[in-house]
């Protein structure tokens, strides 16, 4: 029935329906109310999804998805990356900051273009020390292995979304934490290099 109303253009109707959908499942107490009451599923939710992501509706977009995550559904790269990034670069980053933990908590590495807009979006956010621990996990860690090239074609692609005194903090944060390891981290030291050139220091 969503997908027909999805499919007929009325968005409000399948909305509706879905989140009555959502009610029922939270009066769910014994088995016998699994008779009477109809359950979103992960086709649901991916079809609530789409609709959402074509038509631009971020709002709605975050309240889904995080519905599906909390209802025990699974996070799906092939199916869900290019949602969730995109939902970030529009603005709204409930949906990258969800996947984030929920990774976190089932001790998945996330992807690496998730990794990369989980440091832009901290860096944007002048958040230097939430930028370095998207990349690197603890202080003492190496990275997901991003060359110069990389680093520098990711700073470039999103200048627009930093500021230069984000920039300017990431390097002192990592020209803080640099000497007071006692190996090197060629990866950090990359990346030190990499902003410098960025801010023509």
């Amino acid at each position: 029935m969503i997908n027909a109303y999805i499919k007929h253009g009325m968005f409000e109707e399948a909305k509706e329906l879905f989140n009555k959908m959502l009610e029922d499942r939270d009066h769910i107490t014994c088995e016998a109310d699994y008779k009477t009451r109809v359950l979103p599923d992960i086709y649901t939710f991916n079809t609530m999804l789409d609709a959402c992501f074509e038509g631009k509706m971020w709002d709605d977009l975050e309240f889904v998805f995080q519905r599906l995550l909390d209802h025990g559904c699974h996070f799906n790269v092939d199916r869900h990356l290019h949602i969730v990034l995109e939902s970030s670069r529009a603005g709204k980053s409930g949906p990258l900051e969800a996947t984030w933990k929920y990774l976190m908590r089932m001790d998945r590495i996330p992807p690496p273009a998730l990794i990369k807009e989980h440091f832009c979006t901290k860096l944007e956010k002048r958040d230097p020390t939430g930028a370095l621990s998207s990349v690197f996990s603890d202080p003492g860690s190496n990275g997901p292995g991003f060359s110069k090239h990389a680093w520098s074609k990711l700073l470039k692609e999103n200048i627009r979304r930093f500021r230069r005194d984000g920039i300017e903090g990431l390097v002192n944060e990592i020209e803080c934490r640099l000497p007071s390891r006692t190996e090197p981290n060629p990866e950090l030291e990359t990346l030190l290099t990499t902003c410098k050139e960025v801010l023509g220091i």
